[in-house]
């Protein structure tokens, strides 16, 4: 879900999971998007997933901590990247594998 002025490009590319083992039923997806104006993204879906939330990693008095987050700036025509240890997207509910 992407909040923004009027109709706009967005692709996305880099997308990548890394593999679950069976019963496993939370997962880390990262990627890069690329906006051609100013937008912010405000939500994530997935058909494989019950719940999806954009999350950061970030150190705190020397600890990694992750939080959901509830919006992500996209400036227009910069590529942002949600990879690991950083922002990223957690997928809760998997139904499988």
């Amino acid at each position: 879900m992407l909040a923004g002025d009027g109709k706009v490009d967005v692709e996305v590319s880099n997308a990548w999971v890394r593999a679950t083992v069976p019963g496993q039923p939370v997962a880390g997806a990262y990627l890069d998007i690329r906006a051609s104006s100013r937008l912010t993204l405000v939500g994530v879906a997935s058909p494989v997933a019950q719940r999806a939330e954009i999350h950061e990693m970030k150190e705190e008095d020397g600890m990694m901590k992750m939080r959901a987050v509830k919006a992500v700036e996209l400036p227009a025509g910069t590529t942002v990247s949600l990879a690991p240890g950083g922002l990223h997207l957690m997928l809760f509910g998997l139904a499988g594998p």
